[in-house]
């Protein structure tokens, strides 16, 4: 397994997917009643291979992705062949806090940017894109908009 498999709660949200899914892999309704009854490690190998493949659709289409603390914020540009994050970091010293709705105005206001560090670094990917995509997924980032990225980065040079 690629990810990791859809709770059940997913798996009937995706029901018209999955018995598409199933049909594409010439698999009756009873036939499918059957394998849930007599041979559950089948069961599980379609809902194994029908996970990977919603996610691998899924981390397809997404470009940027975040990670937003009080002190921290990263957004990384998923791009073919590379990853570039651009991030802001604060120390305590700042007085900011980069949840704080109105931050880019305090920091214009913020005496020589003290406290503040700004960086950005390309690194090509060490796996499949899309692991690394719900690597950070899985890690605790969101899905992220592309003006975020361009403003931290306008800022970081």
């Amino acid at each position: 397994m690629k990810y990791k498999r859809l709770s059940n709660e997913e798996l009937q949200e995706l029901e018209p997917e999955f018995i598409h899914f199933l049909a594409t892999n010439q698999i009756t309704a009873p036939e499918w009643v059957d394998m849930k009854a007599n041979t559950m490690e089948r069961v599980e190998d379609l809902i194994d291979t029908f996970s990977d493949m919603v996610f691998d659709n899924v981390l397809k289409k997404i470009k940027y992705v975040e990670h937003l603390t009080r002190q921290d914020w990263m957004i990384f540009h998923c791009k073919e062949e590379v990853l570039h994050m651009v991030a802001i970091q604060l120390s305590d010293e700042s007085g900011l806090d980069l949840t704080d709705p109105d931050f880019f105005e305090q920091w214009e206001q913020a005496p020589d940017s003290v406290g503040i560090t700004l960086y950005s670094k390309e690194q090509a990917y060490a796996e499949e894109r899309e692991k690394i995509i719900f690597q950070l997924m899985e890690s605790g980032c969101t899905i992220a908009e592309e003006k975020n990225f361009n403003l931290l980065l306008k800022n970081s040079k």
